[in-house]
């Protein structure tokens, strides 16, 4: 629903339709898959189709992706006030254990590339009062970011494209058409058995498809979304 922006219970999906979903489901298992290859271990980023740089319109279900995910992992997640690229004190907390990092909510012109080391290399942890620890490459988590403003792209910047894989959530759920209406329930902390096991098959089969087809980048208009952010900023300067 958020990857094709329509209920496709009752239909069949088109061929471009089918590509989207099968890589936002390889994105979930991406996610889920504990194995980190040193050649390719990008970060995920959660955005919303059509964003700008002023107006916040969330409430796309990328919170839901993200709780889904924390049933799965052990992860840490950390607000768009809690971490900062440039705090030393960032990872004090991380755990060797810990498979998934989230960034939730970061705000416009969020500096991404200040994460390039920690996304492709060990990740220092430096505990408060004590010594720095080192978390090795393949012990560390993988990352995920998660924002409601546009996510601008330079295409000339490789180490960019190769260090992030951006999914948009389309505004299919919103204020009006929420997942309690078009489901009855609320997503976790309503389900039964049925349904959890449905979901652990859900999780199986993307971490299945991720491994058949891999993790690729779905292709969106960068061009339109570089455009939004710095037309919403020169209007306000």
């Amino acid at each position: 629903m958020v990857c094709i922006n329509r209920d496709a219970r009752d239909t069949e999906l088109t061929k471009e339709e089918k590509e989207i979903f099968d890589q936002f489901c390889a994105m979930i298992g991406y996610m889920c898959y504990t194995f980190k290859d040193p050649n390719f271990t990008p970060a995920i980023i959660l955005s919303d189709d059509g964003a700008n740089d002023i107006n916040r319109n969330g409430g796309r279900g990328k919170t839901i992706l993200v709780n889904a995910l924390m049933h799965v992992q052990k992860a840490m997640l950390r607000g768009p006030h809690e971490f900062n690229p440039n705090y030393t004190h960032n990872f004090a907390d991380l755990k060797n254990d810990t498979r998934i990092f989230i960034i939730d909510d970061v705000e416009a012109g969020f500096k991404y590339d200040d994460l390039y080391t920690n996304i492709t290399g060990s990740i220092s942890c430096q505990r408060k009062g004590t010594e720095a620890v080192t978390i090795p490459f393949n012990e560390a988590p993988k990352f995920i970011i998660t924002t409601n403003w546009a996510v601008r792209y330079d295409e000339k910047n490789t180490s960019t494209k190769r260090r992030f894989r951006e999914f948009k959530f389309s505004a299919f759920f919103n204020e009006y058409n929420t997942p309690m209406m078009v489901f009855g329930h609320r997503f976790f902390d309503d389900w039964d058995d049925e349904e959890w096991n449905l979901f652990y098959n859900f999780i199986f089969r993307c971490v299945d498809i991720y491994r058949v087809l891999g993790l690729n980048q779905i292709e969106y208009n960068k061009n339109e979304d570089n455009y939004r952010a710095c037309f919403w900023f020169c209007r306000i300067c």
